[in-house]
């Protein structure tokens, strides 16, 4: 089962993954990684970012499991 401690130290690691990548990476569902990674959400340790300025502007066709980017925050 994935931890908010897995999540935390690899975002550490790589500064920035999509939810794609972080789903694949722990073999956890898309809704569970959303779930773990609220608590660092709130503390701020994290951010959820955007692809590009225009993303989701134009085409609106992209799946937001790669257009949802969750950025490690230096909270130091």
């Amino acid at each position: 089962m994935l931890s908010v401690r897995e999540l935390k130290s690899f975002l550490q690691e790589v500064q920035a993954a999509s939810l794609f990548d972080l789903s694949h990476r722990f073999a956890s569902s898309p809704d569970l990684v959303r779930d773990r990674i609220q608590l660092l959400l709130r503390k701020g340790c994290v951010r959820k970012v955007c692809k590009t300025s225009d993303c989701g502007t134009k085409c609106v066709k992209c799946d937001p499991l790669f257009t949802e980017i969750y950025q490690w925050v230096d909270t130091h």
